[in-house]
């Protein structure tokens, strides 16, 4: 799983970069993804990492995976932290990210396909689509 934490450190660094940049006051403008703010994309991502971390679990241990429903899950999300403070909701997606990361370092075996491709959409493949909308917005391009 070298080249898996390679590309989830890669795109981190990218996302953070552009978190970076985002003045203060600027945080919690709508419009970044849809009505979603900075603010709720830090929200957004942890819970994303969380299903990676649960599709590493479910492998490891021999349980069924299971799909659910991402427009449901993305609203309860964003409901449940969209009011909550900026700097916490930073504070939990940094920790976050660092458990799913020793959960991929940890992982024994190789993986198969299906949760490599889960791991991807929760992580790698997730980052940069946020990273983007974060960067358009601060070279006032419109949310698409």
């Amino acid at each position: 799983m070298h080249d898996t934490l390679e590309k989830i450190d890669s795109g981190w660094r990218e996302w953070i970069g552009a978190l970076d940049q985002v003045d203060g006051s600027r945080r919690e403008e709508a419009g970044v993804c849809g009505y979603w703010s900075v603010k709720d994309l830090v929200a957004h991502l942890p819970f994303w990492e969380r299903m990676a971390l649960d599709h590493i679990h479910r492998w490891t241990f021999g349980l069924p995976r299971f799909g659910i429903d991402v427009e449901i899950a993305n609203q309860a999300n964003y409901l449940a932290n969209h009011d909550r403070h900026f700097d916490l909701l930073y504070a939990e997606m940094a920790a976050q990210h660092e458990v799913t990361r020793q959960a991929v370092l940890g992982i024994e075996g190789e993986p198969d396909d299906d949760l490599r491709k889960r791991v991807a959409d929760d992580t790698w493949d997730h980052y940069p689509e946020h990273t983007h909308q974060v960067v358009n917005r601060l070279e006032g391009k419109s949310a698409r």
